[in-house]
Formats: C-alpha cells, structure tokens, sequence
C-alpha cells in the first residue's frame, strides 16, 4: 500500500491504519495498543502540527520504500508514542518525585558529612592540643535522669569460645 504524500497529516494518518490493520491480521498482535493507534487515527486532525513536525524532519519516509535507517525514522517515532502508554502519568509523577527526594537526600548527607568532618576534625585537635586522653570508649549520659550510663562503644573486640560437651 502506497502512503499519500499529499499532506502530512494524510501521510501519517494512513501510516497508522497501515500499521492497525497489519495487526489486526490473521495473527493478532499487540491488542491491547489497537484502542490507542484508533484513537490517533480519529484525533489526526488535532495532531496536524506533530505530524508536519515529522515530515519537514525526516520527509514522507515510509518504511517500505528507501533504505534504512533514513526509511524507519517515522516508523520508530509514531511507534513510540503508542508504546509510551505503557507509562502511566502516575507512575512518571512518582518516579519525579522519588527522583527529586533522591537528590535532596544526597545534598543533606553531603552537609551533614561535612559537619561531622569538622566536628571529628575539631575533636581531634582538641585532644592533640589539651592533654586529654581518648578513651576507647563513650559515655552517652542523659544528665535529667536516674539511668546509669549507656555505654557507646566505638571500638570493642570481644572474641567468645565455644566449646561442646
């Protein structure tokens, strides 16, 4: 079947209903994608301007007549925006904003990284500078209660025998 190069629109209308019909053939495939390429095929009107985008781009250029790649470029186009509905606009939402708390995250660890740096670095030259010894261990006191301390410890070897009987 030859493609009407008379406007774009025609072109690519036709391009589509090609495509429906291929199939709808005596093996039906991708079914669930025939309501979308109907749909593009009654709303070809509303889509006059992406249609004259693809042709002053890539010309009438159907994928039965040239050679590849310059005959499939059309083709694979068209043929992505009836497979994009496989992404739903919810999932893109939340995919943007995982994406946007995903960078927030990593500018916050970023500065608090950076501050333990200088806190650890301060802390360091403090006992380097004061005379304090330090411990091996630490104390996390809450001083407005009756606990004992809970001890923190930072470094801490303890190695268990096990023996049978």
């Amino acid at each position: 079947m030859t493609l009407p190069k008379s406007t774009p629109t025609e072109f690519c209308k036709a391009f589509i209903q090609r495509e429906l019909e291929s199939y709808q053939g005596e093996q039906p495939i991708w079914m669930s994608y025939w309501p979308i390429l109907e749909r593009l095929i009654e709303r070809a009107e509303e889509l006059k301007r992406p249609f004259s985008e693809l042709i002053d781009r890539f010309d009438y250029a159907d994928k039965f007549e040239g050679y590849p790649p310059e005959n499939s470029y059309i083709w694979l186009i068209l043929e992505h925006i009836w497979f994009s509905a496989d992404f739903s606009k919810n999932d893109v939402m939340k995919a943007r904003s995982d994406f946007k708390e995903l960078n927030e995250l990593g500018e916050n660890i970023v500065e608090l990284a950076s501050e333990l740096s200088s806190k650890l670095r301060k802390r360091a030259e403090l006992f380097e500078t004061s005379g304090f010894s330090k411990p091996e261990y630490q104390f996390n006191v809450d001083s407005h209660s009756n606990l004992k301390p809970r001890v923190t410890c930072l470094s801490l070897k303890i190695t268990w025998t096990v023996t049978q009987t």
